[in-house]
């Protein structure tokens, strides 16, 4: 793979570049409303706007919600905005040559991305505060676009909020990887194969990211972590720890950690903490370790209850003397790697 980073994602200004893609659909603007309309439309509540009866949007109010919209809506909007950046410019081309050269530039921009640190995007705290509904919720207003990719990928907009609209990076790399990459495939196979092309929006999703949403750990930690503490557990109960941990599949009873519950807690706030869990807030972390765990307090099976999590995992205030976990960031890889302390 000889290309570089940078020169692969400027061959991809088509599709996430205004400056470049708004040349291409000048003109196509109300053919882009009205698909982008269309896929609004399931979405629409009915309601009044001084006096008179309207349809509105509503504000997604968690980031799930958000990062659900983002995919189902918003990136869908972009794909279709790049399928008429795509047909204006190489309408009358070699179809064929172009549409390989862009499935190789996509999935070389993805191979490359993934080679890259994942501190670099979840690290810089690229956040900026904005009130929803009475609530205050983050935005990412970072425009590195290969960790954009990254962030995607490992669940940052589970976490923290982010609505934007049909031209924001996040739903223009969204609709890049997950159905552009898709559509282009599709059409060349149709070609190959003689048939027509379809032109409708790509729902196959999985072929261009590895979005997770089961685990609340991103991937690469779920079996080091699982390593690390399935000895604090009895023998039947490290698979439903399995199970809970990969693809969060609440077990029948609360499972017992055999050590101090500062101690499991305490690992989960390092994990929180290195960005390595996603998807839930401080709070929803704290419930979800209650709802799943209980630990041994001289000798007694005891529950976790919310002042004690609270006090480990969202203050300072108790600090683990021996912890069961060490978490340190890897320079070379950009990576984060789990030791037992």
């Amino acid at each position: 793979m000889g290309e570089n980073i940078e020169t692969v994602i400027k061959g991809l200004a088509l599709y996430l570049d205004p400056a470049e893609y708004s040349q291409y659909i000048s003109g196509k603007h109300s053919l882009i409303v009205e698909k982008a309309e269309a896929l609004e439309e399931p979405y629409r509540k009915a309601g009044e706007v001084q006096g008179i009866s309207s349809t509105y949007l509503p504000i997604p109010e968690t980031s799930k919600e958000a990062f659900q919209f983002l995919k189902e809506v918003r990136a869908k909007q972009a794909f279709e905005m790049q399928k008429v950046a795509f047909v204006s410019k190489y309408g009358g081309w070699d179809v064929e040559q172009i549409i390989k050269a862009e499935i190789e530039n996509i999935e070389c921009f993805i191979a490359l991305a993934r080679t890259t640190s994942i501190s670099s995007a979840f690290e810089v705290r690229p956040y900026r505060p904005v009130n929803v509904n009475s609530r205050v919720m983050y935005q990412c207003v970072d425009t590195s676009i290969t960790a954009e990719l990254l962030r995607l990928e490992h669940g940052f907009y589970n976490q923290y909020y982010f609505e934007g609209n049909m031209y924001s990076l996040p739903a223009m790399v969204y609709a890049l990887c997950e159905y552009f990459l898709p559509y282009l495939k599709g059409k060349l196979s149709n070609r190959k194969s003689g048939l027509a092309a379809d032109d409708s929006p790509i729902e196959t999703k999985g072929l261009g990211l590895n979005v997770k949403s089961e685990s609340i750990l991103i991937d690469e930690v779920i079996l080091p972590f699982i390593s690390i503490i399935k000895d604090f557990f009895s023998k039947n109960e490290q698979h439903k720890l399995t199970r809970l941990l990969d693809s969060n599949e609440s077990p029948p009873q609360k499972l017992l950690f055999k050590g101090d519950g500062n101690k499991l807690a305490d690992a989960f706030k390092q994990l929180y903490n290195a960005h390595l869990v996603v998807g839930i807030t401080k709070k929803e972390l704290e419930a979800w370790i209650a709802k799943h765990f209980v630990y041994l307090h001289r000798g007694k099976t005891t529950e976790f209850t919310p002042r004690y999590l609270n006090d480990i995992i969202s203050t300072t205030k108790d600090k683990c003397q021996k912890p069961i976990l060490n978490i340190r960031l890897d320079k070379d890889s950009g990576r984060y790697k789990l030791t037992k302390a």
